[in-house]
């Protein structure tokens, strides 16, 4: 009896789920053929952080208005911090939308493997999905309270405070693509490490908190002395944030060599959170 060719013929599968993978892969193929999945991930995360709550998304204005009137009194009236002549209320919070932006991306990524187990474990998409719209939704976020500081610049301008801004707007593309990625590499290095130790999750807010302090949101860099300087430009985060400002306000240190050591870190984070995070989704559902 004959067999046909199209009984020898290999079979094709629509999915192939493959338990070796390479540590560097990103699968960006495959997590594009999931947009639609991760426009709906942004989507339910948008709605369940304002679900039953009274003012909604105006809670993304209205956080980052208390905290900057906080900032003002603590850091200007009281402790008398120079805001190298910016306006103190423009000062803080242009620090606190970027911060926010930052803190919110690598807080929300760090529990991702714990709040999302129940649908790991029921269905195969790339994981990495999740990460990055938790990443998207971040950044929406960030785009409503920057519109917000662009409309406290522009009162400041009609008011007669000179902006005077300059071809430099076009690194605040990359200023933020850098910043999501560090944020996002270091969310995956903490999701990787947070769903098998449970306790080490209380820490994640109390450091990102703390993190704040060794970068310059509170307070210009030009005020840190000389022989302390180094060690906040350690932080990658530091040239960023001066770079920012630097920008939109007229008032901060863009380093050329500064910005390269942050691109450079940016991408280390990354490429290392990518590693730990494909090693840890081989076999997290073992352990959650």
């Amino acid at each position: 009896m004959s067999t046909s060719s199209s009984d020898k013929a290999a079979p094709q599968w629509d999915i192939e789920v493959n338990a070796h993978t390479k540590l560097f892969t990103f699968k960006l193929g495959k997590i594009l053929e999931y947009k639609d999945l991760m426009v709906l991930m942004v989507r339910r995360d948008l709605i369940v952080n304002y679900k039953q709550t009274i003012l909604g998304p105006l809670w993304l204005i209205i956080r980052p208005i208390l905290t900057t009137f906080i900032f003002t009194i603590v850091f200007s009236n009281l402790a008398k911090l120079s805001t190298d002549g910016i306006p103190p209320k423009l000062f803080y919070l242009s620090g606190t939308v970027f911060w926010a932006f930052i803190s919110e991306c690598i807080l929300s990524n760090s529990d991702s493997f714990k709040t999302n187990a129940n649908l790991f474990s029921k269905v195969y998409f790339p994981r990495a999905v999740v990460p990055i719209a938790t990443t998207f939704k971040v950044f929406f976020q960030f785009l409503i309270q920057f519109i917000m500081l662009l409309a406290a610049i522009g009162w400041y301008a009609f008011t007669g405070y000179d902006f005077d801004w300059g071809v430099s707007l076009l690194l605040f593309p990359f200023l933020m693509l850098f910043s999501g990625i560090f944020a996002l590499g270091i969310g995956l290095i903490l999701s990787s490490l947070t769903y098998k130790y449970r306790d080490l999750q209380l820490l994640v807010a109390f450091a990102v908190s703390l993190a704040m302090y060794v970068t310059p949101i509170v307070y210009p860099l030009s005020i840190a002395p000389e022989s302390l300087r180094w060690i906040m430009l350690i932080n990658p985060l530091t040239s960023i944030v001066e770079a920012f400002r630097a920008i939109f306000l007229n008032a901060g240190i863009i380093s050329v060599g500064g910005l390269i050591y942050s691109v450079v870190c940016s991408v280390v984070v990354f490429l290392l959170g990518l590693v730990i995070f494909n090693r840890t989704e081989k076999n997290f559902m073992d352990t959650v």
